[in-house]
């Protein structure tokens, strides 16, 4: 049998990681909300009691640092020799370690706050209120990157804020049974809506100074992955002594823990291993298009399964639907030929391709993809 070309590999790759992100991505939010409700509604935890959150993050982030380590081996050859010069450069210089502790405690907050923010909102509302962060990136890349967004990315950036607002505002609003005040700014969904926001400017900027952080320096991405989780092992595990002090020492470290939250454990660690899979073998339309589908496949067995979706109305759909388009319009980027004709002749032409209509090509076919028979 003949071996498979590069490119049929790359092909095959490409469709693996953008599925293995997808089942990431909606399992993740839906394990890391069962782990919340399920004491509520089973009483399913030893002795009855919640997980901490932060020793949660504290060891995800040491998961994660010990596959990275592994990866960096593998990169190695497993040569022992070479891994430890790899190790020594990117890890005995004070210089290299020291730039990236601040997107590691920025990224320490932001996994709390996404475990605070997703015991307030349901599954579907946090998923689609997540995808701000989308919104925060490009506005910090923009001020700290100097990159230049196009007026087809800031409509999409508008759509997205818009459809994310429509979301959260409750029906109540709307049909004038109450006023925004009583309805939502007393609720839990707004102080899920504020971890989110939270969590979206902490997850940009981090993002952000990484990107910078890997563009000016031949450090691996891989090395980078151990210093920020050597930092995110050792400012979460004193971020979780100083705030859960007293919890940890009545009832211990892993109080609450069972296999719902290893689960999200070991989803959490892995999700960016996955992520840089498919920014290597993927493309951003392919990544919007995983997003959109975790996005659907989280509604759904948020509904069905666990029986927690309880705003999934017309509303919801329109906001949703809002966000994943504006997420295809944010990643799409028109060919050369385009140019000078105009936004508006841009997005429909986009719509008209996506749908069917007009060329066969369309924004998710490029000429040099590989397409699965």
């Amino acid at each position: 049998m003949p071996a498979p070309s590069a490119s049929t590999e790359k092909s095959y790759m490409k469709w693996v990681s953008l599925f293995a992100l997808v089942i990431q991505t909606s399992s993740v939010v839906l394990t890391m909300r069962y782990s919340k409700i399920s004491t509520k509604q089973t009483g399913d935890k030893p002795d009855g009691k919640d997980y901490l959150s932060s020793t949660a993050v504290v060891m995800a982030e040491l998961l994660k640092l010990f596959t990275s380590f592994l990866l960096v081996l593998h990169g190695s050859g497993y040569n022992l020799g070479a891994y430890k010069r790899t190790l020594q450069q990117g890890l005995g210089s004070v210089h290299e370690m020291k730039h990236v502790a601040i997107p590691a405690v920025l990224y320490v907050f932001q996994n709390n706050f996404l475990f605070h923010a997703i015991s307030n909102l349901d599954a579907p509302t946090y998923q689609v209120s997540y995808q701000l962060k989308i919104f925060t990136t490009a506005i910090l890349s923009a001020i700290i990157l100097s990159k230049t967004l196009s007026l087809l990315k800031w409509i999409a950036l508008v759509i997205l804020f818009c459809g994310v607002s429509l979301v959260q505002i409750p029906k109540e609003v709307f049909t004038g049974e109450k006023d925004f005040v009583s309805s939502f700014a007393q609720t839990s969904n707004f102080k899920g809506l504020i971890f989110i926001l939270m969590a979206c400017f902490t997850s940009a900027f981090a993002g952000v100074y990484f990107e910078k952080l890997l563009k000016t320096s031949k450090t691996s991405v891989w090395i980078r992955n151990i210093q920020l989780g050597f930092y995110g092992f050792v400012f979460g595990t004193i971020g979780s002594f100083y705030y859960d002090h007293d919890a940890i020492k009545k009832d211990g470290f892993f109080q609450g823990y069972n296999n719902s939250v290893w689960a999200v454990i070991i989803l959490n660690a892995v999700g960016g291993l996955i992520v840089a899979a498919v920014i290597k073998y993927a493309d951003n339309i392919l990544k919007g298009f995983a997003n959109a589908v975790a996005i659907i496949s989280s509604t759904i067995c948020s509904y069905y399964i666990l029986n927690d979706s309880t705003n999934l109305d017309l509303k919801f759909a329109l906001g949703a639907s809002m966000v994943i388009a504006a997420t295809f319009i944010y990643t799409y980027t028109p060919r050369n030929n385009s140019k000078g004709r105009g936004v508006l002749f841009t997005v429909v032409r986009w719509v008209g391709k996506l749908f069917g209509v007009g060329p066969k090509q369309t924004p998710f076919r490029r000429d040099s993809d590989v397409h699965l028979s």
